[in-house]
């Protein structure tokens, strides 16, 4: 309990009052839960108008993401779909849009490059392929037709199965590796096989895609020189030979 003591002029009386605490300390007590239930309404308020705002401010970025994610996406315009904000977040789409600008005329550049590509190859007398890690990555219709095969056989597969043998195509590669460590092309004649097994004798040139980098790959030319090879090996025998008898002639006898 709480006392208090109060004298009365006038009559020498003191008067004595005591109440308990709680009842004396009850409005302290109600008025500090009226503050905090006051202080929650505020704080509760605060939040929610907080987090609306925050939601506001981050809407543009929200949509930045979801058309950063679409930025490659070609049924989409290239400038639509952006968020028209100012700040860094303005700056930002402004900078991907630019980036999906010049991505989009680079893929019709690369698309035109490779169509135009296509079409060399295709219109190209001698067979054009290119390999890297010693398979085919890309023939031309030619390189398909002098093997008898689809290209769809070849991509893929490893370059020696081109080859007459496995023994051929072991001695090409150090005589491919030599031409390129000095700055050459390769230039060889070997023999190659088709689907059927027939053989026929081939020019095989060579050249890097840049040099001194094997993992850029190789450009390889390849020609039919079978009937040209039997006509200088007939050239050659002719030389050395009577047409008459078959015999050595004179000159060959003398060597």
């Amino acid at each position: 309990e709480i006392g208090a003591a109060a004298g009365v002029a006038g009559t020498g009386w003191v008067v004595w009052r005591a109440l308990p605490e709680s009842v004396l300390l009850a409005p302290l007590h109600t008025a500090r839960v009226q503050a905090l239930q006051h202080a929650a309404v505020v704080i509760a308020v605060l939040a929610v108008l907080t987090l609306l705002l925050v939601r506001q401010l981050l809407e543009p970025l929200r949509r930045l993401e979801e058309r950063a994610r679409r930025l490659f996406d070609a049924s989409q315009g290239i400038h639509e779909g952006w968020p028209a904000d100012r700040g860094e977040i303005g700056s930002l789409a402004q900078a991907l849009r630019h980036v999906g600008a010049e991505r989009a005329q680079l893929e019709q550049f690369t698309g035109e490059l490779v169509g135009k590509l296509g079409s060399v190859m295709a219109a190209a007398p001698l067979g054009i392929a290119f390999t890297r890690d010693q398979r085919f990555e890309l023939v031309s219709r030619t390189w398909c037709h002098l093997l008898q095969r689809e290209e769809s056989e070849l991509l893929g597969t490893r370059a020696a199965e081109a080859f007459a043998s496995e023994d051929d195509y072991a001695r090409v590669g150090p005589q491919v590796a030599r031409a390129f460590a000095a700055g050459e092309r390769y230039e060889g004649e070997w023999r190659f096989r088709r689907r059927d097994g027939s053989l026929f004798w081939g020019q095989l040139c060579g050249q890097p895609v840049e040099m001194g980098n094997p993992v850029a790959g190789t450009i390889w030319t390849l020609a039919d020189v079978t009937a040209s090879r039997a006509s200088r090996e007939d050239l050659e025998w002719s030389a050395t030979h009577a047409p008459l008898t078959g015999l050595a002639n004179r000159k060959a006898f003398l060597q």
